[in-house]
């Protein structure tokens, strides 16, 4: 008699659990519910890559300096070119590995560049209004080639004239 009453509650359980995946899984097999989690997972990260290392760029060509910028706009590159949203974000894989390929330390053609990078990366966010919310778009009148840039921060840091005229420009649109 208690093993019969045993395995009826066990049945229940296992009942119940098989209910639950099921409902959690709306009906999708277990390589379904991994394949979106991935795909939700992918673009997230990349960006958060993307957004890390266009910050990093971006601070230290405010600060006047270039070294390791090559090496934060490689991951750059590389984060664009995979996940769900590289097609996208091809023309920001090229102006990535333009700036990765900076001859030397040369500061004036590194902030063209990431001026390139910074024209890609801000056309990418306007497709992307849930995304840019996490940005201020600045500007600069007196820069060479794209005048924008993106920052997580309201306090204006010009990547473009860096220390010369940290505080010059004003707050712009995408």
């Amino acid at each position: 008699m208690n093993r019969i009453i045993v395995i009826c509650v066990l049945a229940g359980l296992i009942g119940c659990d098989k209910k639950k995946t099921q409902e959690t899984t709306n009906g999708a097999g277990l390589g379904d519910v991994v394949a979106q989690q991935e795909s939700k997972n992918s673009p997230s990260d990349s960006f958060e890559i993307i957004k890390t290392e266009y910050e990093a760029c971006r601070k230290l060509l405010a600060t006047d300096m270039t070294k390791g910028i090559k090496e934060h706009a490689t991951k750059i590159a590389q984060a664009s070119a995979t996940g769900a949203h590289k097609n996208e974000l091809a023309k920001l894989t090229e102006a990535a590995n333009e700036l990765a390929n900076l001859k030397g330390e040369d500061i004036a053609e590194a902030r063209l560049l990431f001026g390139t990078l910074s024209e890609q990366w801000i056309s990418y966010l306007k497709t992307q209004p849930a995304l840019a919310e996490d940005f201020h778009v600045f500007e600069c009148p007196m820069a060479k080639g794209y005048k924008k840039w993106v920052q997580p921060t309201d306090g204006l840091e010009n990547p473009y004239m860096g220390s010369s005229m940290l505080h010059c420009g004003s707050k712009s649109d995408f």
